[in-house]
Formats: structure tokens, C-alpha cells, sequence
């Protein structure tokens, strides 16, 4: 039975893991990069980590319960992927933000030169990461291989980068933009979550298109959510609830968590830890939205 109090406990304990396994992952830049002060910032500066979370979970279920240790690195590549994105999107070129998180963006600390670099090291050491020595303790050559596909295709051209690009140029607000953007800015990197734990634990191809739809569509509730929390009425920026109002928005967010359920079950009928289900319902109790 979900109990949130345990659920919390558990997911703090990941937390910390994910903690200690990013600062062991950026620890050999401190010497070696001018970079290092801007990565860290952005890196260390309150995140929630739930795309490696979701990893870990995934991996967890999918492998009945194993150690986490092989995922961790995976788990870090992503979290480096998603903090590049931030960095990048923060940027005058772009979103143009000077608060992330109640602080100051990286631009603005450390200049949008530095700023710029800083988020192209991350993307590339994500990479490193995932084709080095310690991945490599862990897992064989087809599921490295698998996991950089994975994750270069969703971070990219494909998926989150597509996402921005969209966001950038399109200049109606309708429902059909707005769900293409959500659909790879936001739900596309979700679905490489749910993928590479499965990718890690061994999976077939079968379970894992089941692992990406379960995070499109958790993707896409996740969105919904966040722009339910942050709705201004005096922003410009494209939002779901400016569209459709609060409670046609909360209709839809219900929408994909029947998906999400539904892929859940789906998933289940074979495996039976609950760490993957937890987490989903976790996050759903936490929420403000439902």
C-alpha cells in the first residue's frame, strides 16, 4: 500500500544518492575547467531531480528490485541534459530569465559567454559519461550504445531541442502548437527517463516503447501541472490554462493520468515492484493541481 510519509523517505534516500553520484561526476572539472564554478552553480542549485528519480525508478521495477548503482551514471547524464537545457533556455536569446529556482540564472552570474559554454560542456560531458569507464563497470556495449541513442534522441533535434526551437517561432496560441511543444520540450525528455532504466535493467524493445508512452504521457500531465502552478494572467508566455482556462486545463491533466495509468497496469500485468508506481504517486499526492 502507497504510503506518502515512507514514499518520501525513500525518495530523499535516491536523492541523496544522485547528490553524491553528480558531485563525483563533476568533481574531476574542478581542477581541470574554467567552467567548473557556472556548471556547479546551475547544477547544485535546488533541483528536484525527478528525471533521474524516474530513472531509477523505472530500472527498479523493471529489474525487480536490483541495486541502483548501475543506473547512477545514466541517472547523472540525464540530470546534465536537462541542467544544460536550463541554462541555455534562461538565456537573453531565448526566455530571456534572470530568476530560476528564486536565484539568479547562470547568465547572470557568471555572463552569457560563460553561461553558453557552460550548458555546451554539460551536454557534451553528458555523453562522456554515458560512453566512460564507470558506465561501463555496469553494463555492456549494446545498452551504452542504446542509452546515448536514447538520450541523443530525445535531448535533440527530435525531442527537447525541437521543443524550444517550436516555442520560439510559433506565434499562435493553439491547442495543436502547445501540445507539439509540450509534446518534445517537456514529455520527450520524460520518456527517455522511463526508457533508459528499462535500457539498464535489460528490457525488451516491447517493454520499453511501453516505458517511452508511459513518459509522453506523464510528460505531458507534468507540464500541464506546472503551468496550472505558475499561471500569470499578465504573461504573454504560451500557456495551457490562457487557452483553455483552470478547469478545463485540470480535465486534461486528469486525461493523461488515465494514460498513464492505463500504460501502468499495462506495465505491471509483468512487473510487480512498486518503486515505479510509488514514485507516480508520490508526485501525485505532493501535487497542488488534483
Amino acid at each position: 500500500m502507497f504510503d506518502p510519509k515512507q514514499m518520501t523517505h525513500e525518495i530523499q534516500n535516491k536523492k541523496d544518492q544522485i547528490e553524491q553520484a553528480l558531485t563525483q561526476c563533476i568533481e574531476p572539472l574542478k581542477k581541470k575547467s574554467s567552467l567548473y564554478a557556472s556548471i556547479a552553480y546551475s547544477i547544485f542549485s535546488g533541483g528536484k531531480r525527478i528525471r533521474p528519480l524516474f530513472l531509477l525508478s523505472a530500472y527498479e521495477t523493471m529489474s525487480g528490485g536490483k541495486p541502483i548503482e548501475p543506473a547512477l551514471i545514466p541517472a547523472c547524464a540525464l540530470e546534465l541534459i536537462h541542467s544544460y537545457s536550463l541554462i541555455h533556455d534562461d538565456l537573453p536569446c531565448m526566455d530571456n530569465s534572470d530568476k530560476r529556482r528564486g536565484k539568479a540564472t547562470n547568465h547572470i552570474i557568471y555572463g552569457e559567454d560563460i553561461a553558453l559554454l557552460a550548458g555546451d560542456a554539460l551536454l557534451t560531458y553528458a555523453f562522456m559519461l554515458l560512453s566512460g569507464k564507470e558506465c561501463k563497470k555496469y553494463l555492456d556495449n549494446e545498452q551504452m550504445v542504446q542509452l546515448v541513442h536514447c538520450l541523443s534522441y530525445h535531448s535533440g533535434i527530435n525531442g527537447m531541442v525541437e521543443g524550444q526551437a517550436f516555442e520560439l517561432i510559433q506565434e499562435d496560441l493553439k491547442m495543436e502548437n502547445i501540445h507539439y511543444i509540450d509534446e518534445h520540450k517537456t514529455a520527450a525528455l520524460f520518456s527517455a527517463s522511463f526508457i533508459m532504466g528499462g535500457i539498464v535493467a535489460k528490457v525488451n524493445f516491447e517493454h520499453l516503447d511501453r516505458l517511452g508512452s508511459l513518459g509522453r504521457s506523464f510528460g505531458h500531465a507534468f507540464q500541464i501541472a506546472d503551468d496550472i502552478s505558475d499561471f500569470d494572467p499578465s504573461s504573454n508566455e504560451s500557456n495551457i490554462v490562457k487557452l483553455l482556462g483552470k478547469e478545463k486545463s485540470i480535465e486534461l491533466y486528469q486525461q493523461h493520468m488515465i494514460k498513464v495509468n492505463h500504460t501502468l497496469d499495462q506495465i505491471y500485468t509483468t512487473f510487480d515492484h512498486p518503486s515505479l508506481k510509488n514514485l507516480i504517486s508520490w508526485i501525485q499526492h505532493t501535487s497542488n493541481i488534483v
